[in-house]
């Protein structure tokens, strides 16, 4: 099966893109970790996969609406 191929068998069954599911679950995981956890926003970055705290913020901030600090800081954590 061809890469291609699978994309798009992806996208017919779960209605998005691999690489936006991927980040959806990572910034999910995120979410989580930042409501539980009082650790720094690049360790969060780290543990879900991003290890540039820029492009974790940018994608963050795309998916949710807000940076990971209004995040942490809106629902008290």
């Amino acid at each position: 099966m061809s890469p291609s191929h699978l994309s798009t068998l992806f996208r017919q069954e779960m209605g998005i893109n691999f690489l936006d599911y991927l980040h959806q679950h990572r910034i999910e995981k995120a979410k989580q970790l930042l409501r539980e956890n009082n650790e720094k926003i690049y360790a969060v970055a780290r543990q879900v996969g991003y290890y540039d705290e820029a492009h974790f913020v940018r994608f963050f901030k795309k998916w949710t609406g807000m940076l990971p600090s209004q995040y942490k800081k809106q629902k008290g954590f």
